[in-house]
């Protein structure tokens, strides 16, 4: 990054409006890493972008606007250098047992249950390899006619259209496209940990907001970047990465959902199940300590509410 004579900031990347409120006037960088993201060139971003949880990586500072609260990065890749990036990565194999995964999705699934969805189809944007899809398949009393899975990761398909069979589903690629999925069709729609990736989320609100039958639900996991965790970690948290244009909390999540024309029914914190080794060893790397020899048991799984919120909305 440099300067011109006049003062002004040059960078490799675009200059971004509020996803919240497309106001253009954000307070100072509130969290930033040395160095930050947006002074790094191109291909310096794309080294680091395809690296573990575990490894120390620089993000694009954020920003809080000042007219709505959305935390989100002002300076951040334009459409087709995020091409670059997301298409350089590997497949998503998560090192997490499979029942672990299952089990706090099915978590996900049973805190919308309780606000008896209407029937129609499912759609879910991100679903990775369909371990919500199957627990709704499977737990649901009327399970979906059909399932609409919108997931860009070419790997994973097989493994996705699997988790549903013999029920018929529509598998897509483009995060940004949604004219393929008729209006008033899905009883259910889920994105877990998909809201604070996408570059225009509202938009995306607004397209599932017409894809749902009157009184369907919207299930939302975000990371909460007020929770108490992020606030102990700071810059050091891994939800600070160059994945998260913009992050949330309940009040800034329940502002956009309501001008896609939601209705919030509820707010409530989850549960992640992890292995306590696995949980260990994240923590450690966090702090530059993942070098030390302690001895950590295996085969212990614990539920841990780790600092993500669950919103549930109603069209």
């Amino acid at each position: 990054m440099s300067h011109t004579p006049s003062g002004e900031t040059k960078t490799a990347y675009r200059q971004r409006a509020c996803p919240g409120c497309s106001a253009t006037d954000p307070t100072p960088a509130l969290i930033r890493s040395h160095p930050a993201a947006e002074e790094m060139p191109f291909d310096g971003v794309m080294r680091q972008w395809d690296t573990g949880i575990r490894a120390k990586k620089g993000f694009f500072s954020y920003h809080r606007c000042k007219t709505c609260g959305q935390l989100y990065c002002p300076v951040y890749p334009d459409d087709g250098q995020l091409r670059q990036l997301y298409g350089s990565m590997t497949p998503n194999m998560s090192d997490l047992p499979t029942s672990c995964l299952r089990h706090t999705q099915e978590g996900y699934l049973q805190t919308l249950l309780r606000h008896h969805p209407a029937p129609g189809d499912m759609i879910e944007v991100g679903p990775d390899r369909g371990y919500l899809a199957h627990a709704v398949q499977t737990l649901s009393a009327v399970p979906p006619r059909r399932f609409w899975f919108i997931e860009p990761n070419l790997a994973v398909h097989d493994d996705l259209r699997a988790s549903i069979a013999p029920l018929p589903c529509d598998v897509s690629v483009d995060l940004n496209r949604f004219n393929h999925i008729p209006d008033a069709t899905a009883g259910i729609a889920f994105m877990v940990h998909v809201l604070d990736h996408l570059i225009n989320p509202l938009d995306h609100l607004r397209e599932l907001h017409r894809c749902l039958v009157p009184g369907g639900l919207l299930g939302i996991v975000v990371h909460d970047e007020l929770s108490m965790l992020s606030r102990l970690l700071g810059a050091r948290h891994p939800i600070y990465c160059p994945y998260h244009p913009q992050l949330f909390n309940p009040a800034t999540l329940a502002a956009m959902l309501g001008k896609a024309g939601f209705d919030v029914v509820e707010i409530v914190p989850t549960r992640n199940y992890y292995p306590v080794h696995f949980v260990a060893r994240t923590g450690l790397s966090r702090f530059g300590m993942d070098w030390l020899p302690v001895p950590i048991p295996r085969g212990f799984v614990l539920p841990l509410k780790l600092g993500n919120i669950q919103i549930i909305a109603r069209k």
